[in-house]
């Protein structure tokens, strides 16, 4: 709780409120003094001629306004400079505010997401899918008379058996090699042989003829 008498120290957005307010004064004097100018300027020119003391003092009384306008003008413009400097500030102790925010976020979030929690999760849920695969396989085992009764010896002589018919198979389906090809058989009927005693008489005559 703060001492009694003590101010509350202001804070960013309060002196930027503090500064706009007297800006706003300050715009509005020199707006009053751009005027006194004019008048004493319009007096002075009145009294040039008829009255040399009356247009002497609204020469003074101008130049008066004007070293006043002048110091107005420079204090709004050094006020303006700082005016920048803090909506800057503020700006950027906004964004600073609001970089820390998401930097705790996200620093609260990966202390959520431990590297050793999430890699024991993964080892749980590997433990899990494998007992649930040694379930199924428990389930689906054959049970009964003969279930565990094959011999596998018997099995790779079927087997075996098997590779050797289907082996057979494709020697007897294997196309002859292509080789020469052989004469046709004539078509025609051969001439009847002739007797024996046929042919001895053609002989007979032979040597005769001789």
């Amino acid at each position: 709780m703060p001492l009694l008498g003590k101010s509350k120290k202001p804070t960013n957005e309060d002196s930027i409120q503090n500064l706009r307010s007297t800006k706003e004064l300050l715009e509005k004097k020199q707006g009053h003094l751009e005027k006194q100018i004019d008048q004493q300027t319009e007096t002075a020119k009145k009294f040039a001629r008829t009255d040399k003391r009356k247009a002497m003092f609204a020469l003074k009384q101008k130049k008066k306004y004007e070293t006043q306008l002048k110091q107005c003008d420079g204090v709004l413009s050094n006020m303006d400079l700082l005016l920048d400097q803090l909506e800057q500030s503020q700006m950027t102790a906004q964004v600073t505010k609001a970089m820390h925010q998401a930097a705790t976020t996200l620093q609260q979030t990966q202390k959520a997401n431990n590297l050793d929690k999430l890699e024991d999760m993964m080892y749980d849920i590997e433990e899990q899918i494998q007992q649930g695969e040694a379930i199924n396989d428990a389930l689906s085992r054959q049970i009964g008379y003969g279930a565990n009764d094959l011999d596998e010896d018997d099995l790779e002589a079927e087997l075996n058996e098997l590779m050797q018919e289907d082996l057979d198979a494709e020697m007897l389906n294997i196309a002859p090699v292509p080789g020469e090809s052989l004469p046709s058989v004539p078509t025609s009927s051969l001439p009847a042989v002739k007797d024996e005693d046929d042919d001895m008489d053609e002989l007979r005559a032979f040597a005769q003829a001789q």
